[in-house]
Formats: C-alpha cells, structure tokens, sequence
C-alpha cells in the first residue's frame, strides 16, 4: 500500500512538473485569458488544481485538421470538362536532351 501512494505521488509530483514547465516555455501571446506570470502563480501555487486548469484551457500545439482545409479563396476550379482539359503532359526531355516517350 505504501509503494502504491508513492507511486501516486511521483505522479501527481511529475503532472505538476510538466505543467508547471510547459506554462514556463509557452510564449507570453499564446497563454489564455491571464499573463503568462499569473499563470506560473496558479499552476505553481494551486499544485494540481492549477496544473488541470491549465491543461484545461491552454491551445492545441498543434493545428486540428479543421484550420488545415483549404478556404474558399485557395479553392481551384474545376477544368471545363472539353477534351483538352483532360490530354496527358507533353513528353519531357531527358538530361541527355532526348525526348522522352510517355508511359
């Protein structure tokens, strides 16, 4: 029981370290809705209470693929359907200079 509660602690000890780290390295613009020094004061005087609001309200790292899609200005349009829309590439010329035949 007693290695269970240590286990526990260096647990919730490292939780708070990594939150309490990732507020630290957090560009002062990207910290919600408080400064990035009130932050460091929450998380590192509320121990896990202000690790979990951070981890709460903090922005994704990364981008979701939702802002990824393309808007509608970076849309193209569709060909116009006609036969020349749809010809293969002209044959490339190799280093040699040759002319290379389609696949």
């Amino acid at each position: 029981m007693l290695l269970l509660g240590a286990l526990f602690a260096l647990f919730v000890v490292g939780f708070w370290l990594y939150c309490l780290i990732d507020v630290a390295l957090t560009p002062s613009d990207e910290c919600p809705r408080l400064p990035k020094a009130a932050w460091v004061a929450v998380v590192a005087g509320t121990f896990v209470i202000g690790a979990v609001t951070w981890l709460a309200v903090r922005r994704p790292a990364q981008p979701t693929v939702a802002s990824l899609a393309p808007g509608p200005e970076e849309t193209t349009a569709p060909p116009s359907g006609g036969p020349e829309d749809h010809r293969a590439d002209p044959p490339q010329a190799s280093a040699s200079g040759r002319q290379l035949r389609p696949a």
